[in-house]
Formats: structure tokens, C-alpha cells, sequence
């Protein structure tokens, strides 16, 4: 990797849902973009690259320096297996700077057919500290996107400690509440599941506190927009390979204005003005927030009053009659013209409008008004919205632009493909003519990508042109016979391999005859007075009666590793089963040596029976006693034999967030709030959203939502 020097710059990574995203991208500053095809993207609903797309995007980019990242982070079915690695077979035949994953499956089939690709780990991997970049380093992963959940100084520690490895890390864009990978709520409730790109975001709706219903509704997790600025650089000084900007459901606009500002950034290293920054947001936006950067509690994460986008404030009221159809007096605070689009927010309700009939003081109609006038509005619909007088407008669309975009639309058929080099063995006597003819068949084609490299051992080559007439009609029937061989050579040796991969056999889980005990959840919960089905570290005293350890998946405090394998060693005795939930838990287990037997619980995904050669195989720690089929999946457990289908899988945390909701939801707390937590050190809380009823646990800082 490059090491940090004086000149170090950082990968910028853009997203792009789109080919001209992509290509906008790039002319913004962009190193590298991260797409997804139209399968296997943990973005499904945006348009993604079909094959010639991408064939496209790869050459436009090595023709201008730049580099092209796969996501195929989602969770693959055993069904699925062969269509994704075709998928792979595909993209390793054009090339790519690296492949995406989430599924430890798909990574092991990747490792073991195409072993020159380089893996990157996902955020959805959840990998947030040194154990799981251990692992992932040990698997053979060659860069790790980390959890945006982490603050500077656990970053620049983590980077410190693993300098030969690739480190990404989100600095722009959208963020989920519940840490990416662990939330269940859109696939348990709607079937949409996040790990597959369906992700219906529940995050995003409104709920109602018990007994406060009539009180109006909030957004208690819809989180605000990350946005770093200049806060960038001091991830340049400290070495991260790359930064990333989430955004493959935006558009080109979006896109070219965030890459341009982060690039100018970048390479000046300078303050922003506000105009800069300003421009940046206004595709969209919601309020920025710098998340966790400087505090593990955070900053200003969660916007509970709006979860849209709420633009620039761009306006003040100074008085309001009328009602519902309402004279608004209004002082601008940004340059605002005729049919501009705005946006007031209340408590619990928000108003959308158009500013149609501005009047000034004298009654002069207006078009344009500058900051600072101030200008009267006629005729606004309020629909019941109470607007009152300070309060705040947004402005979300200028008239200018709401009819088209910016930048111009680019003709995809001016783009050339980059040809796929692609190992082809031919039958004897498949193609037997002289070396040019066959380059010049090559090059008739218009149907195929097909360009000679090398040649070895093809009957009749010679480096000699041969001095003889072929006629035109049987050259083009030699090029058809010959396309046609070659491609269904080439395909029929593709489903040889990965049909003779897909049969290898299936490891055995010896732990099956455990199924009825632990086919319910609740069985392993180190504490049956809580609905936390996890261990905690105040869990592990003499008194701990269960053979159980199932292990948090957010584990940031190390020492809690260190009280595990004390607890297991200081009792011998003993035989404790611990739940891996996590990437960096199978490190525990490797560390352990064997003084333990391990499970596989529900939030490391099994999905396909290779995530299990993964664990067994590539991590080097064993076969596990049983493993967990994919809650989400209903069919998971069926497909894969000796599985463990969970019968509560209806009571797991839809969402486990580090983002305290007494802290960000509700404004109540200072990250010490043990005045007002349970026997067990938990805070309470009851939400309903239409006439579902959901809880809210808050435990070791840790945010549940069942």
C-alpha cells in the first residue's frame, strides 16, 4: 500500500449508481468509483451497470488513469452461487481494482477460483476494531471499510497498529442508525431485507411515544447527513488509503458537486467558503453532522424533526395571518427568486410551498429577492400547518434547476468497450488456418469482444502469410463457425468448473442434536430478565450458570475480549460454547486454542453452506458446534440441511446502533445515565408506529430496537 508521506493523497471514491454518474465522477476529481451490477448490489433500486456498461466504465477509466470498484455486498443464497460467480467470472475477464463483498461465502468461492482479485471487506462486515481487521487481514481481505461508527482517535489507533493494511472510510453521504449489517428491521417486519439491497428504510418513518400520542409524531432514527469538510485532512495526515462518499441512489449532480468540493479540498488542503460548501449540500441534504468524529457518544447524529431533505436555510418568518390560506411576512437570508421551492418544518408536521406571489412592502410584485430583503408571501396553503412567527425556512429547489439537471446527458454509444481477455481452448481441428486470417476473423466480429493476446498450440499457425486465395463467403462462414466455437467452449468450460466447485462437500456441524434447546434464542440469553440476547461484561461472575457465551457484536471496549478468555481459562472445568456474531470474534477463538467449543449466531450471516468453509477453512479455527440459518430467509434453514432455524426470531434487535437514543432522540442525556437505568443498568423506553408497538433498550451504550 502507499505510505503516508508529506504528499500522500488519499483515494477519493465516489459513488455511482449510474454510467453518467460514474463518468461525472471522474471529471469532478475522482480517483475511483464503487458501482454494483444489476444483481447482488447492496443498492438494488438504483439503475447499476449492465456488462456493457461495465465494459465501458473499466476502459474510460484505464484510459484516464483511474480505478473502478465492484460492490457485490449483499448476502448470496446457495441458490444464487453459481449466477454470482458467473457474474465474477465476467467482471475477472475485463478487470477491476477491487470486488466489494459481505458475504464470507462468496468470499471463500472468490479466494479459491479466482485467487489474483483483490477483496475489499465491506461496511457491511460491521468490522470496528482490531480483532476484525486482524481477521480480515488473516483471511486474505486487502482492504477494510470501516464501520462509520468510529471516532478519529479509534481510527488513527487502528491505523497505526495495521499499516499493511488498506483502510476506508466514509466521509460524506447518509447514515443508517443501526450499524450496517445488523439491521433486520426492513427484511423481519417488510421482507425487504437491507442485506440484500431492499432496504425499505424503517429508519426513516415516524413514531409516537406511549402515552404521548396525541403529542404529534418524530424520527427518532432517521439519522442527519455525515459531512467532514475540512475534518477530511486529518484523515490525509494520518495516512487512510481511501475516502468515501455514499450516494449510488443520488444522481450525476449530487455527485459532481461532492467530488468537486472534496477534490479542491484535497489537493489545496485549504478552508471552504460557505458558497462552496453550500453548493455541495444543496442536491441533497439533510442537516450535516460530523457523526462520530470526535466523541463515541457523537454529535448532532440524529435530525428526529424531518428525515428528508430539508435544502439551505434560506429564510426567516416575521409574521403570519390567515389561516388555512395564509399571508406570510418573510425576511430571506439567501438570494431567492419566483417559484423556488420551500420547505418549513414543525413539531411533528412540515409544509411544503412554492414562493408564487411575493409582494414588497409597497405591493410591488416581486420575482427575485436578495438576502437580507425583507418581502411578503400571498395565498400559502397550510393545509392545517401551524407556521409560526421565527421560524425557520429551507430552501430545497431553485426554479432554475427544477425542470432538468445541470450537467448534460452523455451518449452511451460513444463510449468504447474494453474487450474481455478471456482463456479459450479450442478442439483440434476447430480452427486451422494462418495466424493473420484468424486475427482478421477475430476482428470481423460484431457481436463478440474477442481480441488474440497469445496463441499456444493451435493447429496451423504460422508467422508466415500464406500466399492463398480464400474466398469471401467462406471466410465469413469460418468466422461464424468460429465465434460460435469459441463461445460455447468458453461457456460450457465455465459451467464445468463451477458446477464441479458448487459440489464439493458440505461441512458437518457435529452440534445438530443441540437443535431443540437452541432453535430458541432466548435459551442462550445470559440474563432471562432482559430482552438483550447478548453477554455483557458484568455477565461474567462465578455465579454465570449457562454453558452459553454468546458474544455482542459491537464489542468496542478490548478489555471485555480480555475478561472472556479470563473467564474461560479460570474455569477448566467447563466447556463453554461461545457465539461468534462478529468478524473479529473468530480471532477469540483462534486465540483460545481450543479450550472452547464456538456457534455460529444469527448476525454472522450463514447464508450459503461455503460461509462455513470460510470459518472452518480460511480463519483456521475449526468446524463450529451448529450455526445459525439466515433469520431473514425463511427458506435458509430448509435449503441447507443441518442449519438451526430460530423459532423467535421475532423477538431479536431489529436494530443495534451505537447512536444513544436518549442522547440523539431525544436530547435527555450526557452519556451518564445511570440515575434513571434498571436493576440491570438498562434505560426504557416504549414507541409505536401506527398500531405496531416496538421497544427501546439502551445498554453499555448500546442502542436495541425490538
Amino acid at each position: 500500500m502507499q505510505t503516508k508521506t508529506d504528499k500522500f493523497t488519499p483515494e477519493l471514491l465516489a459513488p455511482a449508481g449510474d454510467f453518467e454518474a460514474a463518468i461525472y465522477a471522474f471529471k469532478a476529481g475522482a480517483d475511483a468509483v464503487y458501482l454494483g451490477l444489476k444483481k447482488f448490489s447492496a443498492r438494488k433500486s438504483a439503475n447499476n451497470f449492465s456488462v456493457e456498461e461495465y465494459r465501458k466504465i473499466v476502459r474510460y477509466a484505464e484510459d484516464n488513469g483511474k480505478k473502478i470498484l465492484l460492490a457485490m455486498n449483499t448476502l448470496i443464497k446457495q441458490s444464487e452461487l453459481k449466477l454470482a460467480l458467473m457474474q465474477i467470472d465476467e467482471i475477472a475477464a475485463v478487470g477491476v481494482s477491487g470486488v466489494i463483498l459481505q458475504d464470507l461465502g462468496l468470499f471463500y468461492a472468490i479466494k479459491k477460483l479466482y485467487p489474483k482479485l483483490p477483496l475489499h471487506a465491506s461496511t457491511q462486515m460491521a468490522i470496528h476494531n482490531r480483532y476484525g481487521l486482524e481477521m480480515a487481514r488473516d483471511l486474505g481481505f486487502k482492504r477494510v471499510v470501516l464501520s462509520r461508527e468510529l471516532t478519529f482517535a479509534e481510527i488513527k489507533k487502528l491505523r497505526e497498529e495495521f499499516s499493511d493494511l488498506q483502510l476506508e472510510v466514509f466521509i460524506h453521504g447518509a447514515l443508517c442508525y443501526s450499524f450496517s449489517g445488523l439491521c433486520l428491521a426492513s427484511g423481519m417486519l417488510l421482507k425487504r431485507s437491507a442485506n440484500r439491497g431492499e432496504c425499505a428504510q424503517i429508519c426513516r418513518n415516524y413514531f409516537e411515544e406511549d402515552g404521548k400520542k396525541n403529542q404529534g409524531h418524530f424520527y427518532p432514527f432517521s439519522c442527519n447527513d455525515l459531512s467532514l469538510e475540512e475534518k477530511v485532512l486529518s484523515y490525509k495526515d494520518i495516512g487512510i488509503s481511501a475516502l468515501k462518499i455514499e450516494g449510488r441512489m443520488k444522481g450525476k449532480d449530487y455527485v459532481h458537486q461532492v467530488v468537486s468540493y472534496y477534490r479542491k479540498l484535497l489537493d489545496g488542503g485549504s478552508s471552504s467558503s460557505k458558497l462552496e460548501s453550500d453548493s455541495m449540500r444543496f442536491p441533497f441534504s439533510r442537516r450535516p453532522t460530523q457523526a462520530f468524529f470526535k466523541s463515541s457518544y457523537g454529535e448532532d447524529v440524529v435530525g428526529s424533526d424531518y428525515p428528508g431533505h430539508r435544502g439551505l436555510s434560506a429564510a426567516r418568518v416575521l409574521a403570519v395571518s390567515g389561516t388555512p390560506v395564509a399571508t406570510l411576512s418573510i425576511e430571506a437570508t439567501l438570494d431567492l427568486r419566483q417559484n423556488d421551492r420551500m420547505l418549513y418544518i414543525g413539531a411533528g408536521e412540515h409544509l411544503h410551498f412554492n414562493l408564487f406571489q411575493m409582494e414588497n412592502a409597497q405591493g410591488k410584485k416581486l420575482t427575485t429577492v436578495k438576502a437580507g430583503e425583507e418581502f411578503t408571501l400571498l395565498r400559502v396553503n397550510t393545509l392545517g400547518v401551524k407556521i409560526q412567527t421565527g421560524d425557520e425556512l429551507y430552501l430545497i429547489q431553485k426554479a432554475s434547476v427544477a425542470a432538468s439537471s445541470a450537467l448534460p446527458a452523455l451518449d452511451l454509444k460513444k463510449f468504447p468497450q474494453k474487450k474481455p481477455r478471456i482463456p479459450i481452448t479450442l478442439p483440434p481441428g476447430i480452427a486451422s488456418t494462418s495466424a493473420e486470417i484468424f486475427r482478421a476473423l477475430l476482428k470481423e466480429s460484431k457481436h463478440y469482444s474477442f481480441e488474440l493476446v497469445a496463441s499456444e498450440s493451435v493447429s496451423g499457425f504460422s508467422s508466415q502469410v500464406e500466399t492463398a486465395f480464400t474466398p469471401v463467403s467462406k471466410l465469413k462462414a469460418l468466422k461464424n463457425h468460429l465465434y460460435e466455437e469459441m463461445h460455447q467452449s468458453r461457456s460450457l468450460q465455465k459451467e464445468q468448473m463451477l458446477d464441479q466447485f458448487l459440489q464439493q462437500k458440505d461441512v458437518t456441524l457435529p452440534g445438530y442434536a443441540l437443535k431443540k434447546f437452541v432453535c430458541k434464542r432466548a435459551n442462550l440469553y445470559p440474563n432471562s430478565t432482559t430482552e438483550i440476547p447478548f453477554l455483557r461484561a458484568k455477565d461474567l461472575t462465578i455465579e454465570y450458570a449457562s454453558d452459553f457465551l454468546p458474544l455482542p457484536p459491537l464489542m468496542f471496549d478490548e478489555q471485555f475480549y480480555s475478561l472472556v478468555v479470563k473467564f474461560i481459562e479460570d474455569h477448566p472445568q467447563r466447556r463453554f460454547i461461545l457465539g461468534m456474531s462478529n468478524l473479529g470474534h473468530l480471532k477469540l477463538v483462534k486465540d483460545l486454542q481450543g479450550k472452547c467449543d464456538f456457534f455460529i449466531d444469527y448476525t454472522l450471516y450463514v447464508a450459503n453452506r461455503f460461509t462455513l468453509k470460510a470459518i472452518s477453512e480460511l480463519a483456521g479455527i475449526g468446524v463450529p458446534l451448529f450455526a445459525y440459518a439466515w433469520a431473514e430467509d425463511d427458506a435458509a434453514a430448509s435449503e441447507e440441511g443441518d442449519l438451526i432455524t430460530l423459532v423467535d426470531a421475532q423477538k431479536l434487535p431489529l436494530m443495534i446502533s451505537r447512536i444513544c437514543y436518549r442522547k440523539h432522540s431525544k436530547q435527555q442525556c450526557n452519556g451518564k445515565c445511570s440515575s434513571v437505568a434498571d436493576q440491570q443498568g438498562i434505560i426504557q423506553a416504549t414507541l409505536f408506529n401506527n398500531k405496531r408497538k416496538y421497544r427501546v433498550l439502551i445498554c453499555d451504550h448500546i442502542t436495541y430496537l425490538i
